[in-house]
């Protein structure tokens, strides 16, 4: 009885740094076309599965203008990697896409740094 309870106690404490590893379903699309809608992302992304959302970057000083990248979410990470294996590098208006499996990095509170000319500012403290 005390053997079996041995391995289980490995593989529990395995669980959460796989758990920590999961992939999020979500498609980072580079040389988008400067045309291109949501509405278009989701026409070409809907052929390998359910999309959950497909949103184009904007411009900040002009919104009717993409910045040429945009995110496409699916509900499941096979449905998303078959979808960048079948659209990287396709060509869509003009321009071959760049299609890859988003990596989030996290932010931890307080590593920003902003700069302004010569002087540097870090979230809480001030370097000069």
């Amino acid at each position: 009885p005390a053997t079996p309870a041995a391995p289980a106690a490995p593989a529990a404490a395995a669980a959460p740094a796989a758990a920590a590893e999961v992939k999020i379903p979500k498609l980072f699309v580079a040389n988008l076309n400067w045309r291109v809608s949501n509405q278009d992302l989701l026409q070409l992304f809907s052929p390998f599965g359910k999309v959950t959302e497909a949103m184009v970057v904007m411009d900040r000083e002009n919104p009717n203008r993409s910045r040429g990248f945009g995110f496409v979410s699916f509900t499941t990470m096979a449905e998303a990697e078959k979808a960048a294996a079948s659209l990287d590098q396709k060509v869509f208006l003009g321009r071959p896409l760049k299609v890859a499996v988003s990596n989030p990095k996290p932010r931890e509170r307080g590593e920003r740094q902003y700069e302004r000319g010569e002087r540097q500012y870090e979230r809480g403290e001030r370097q000069y």
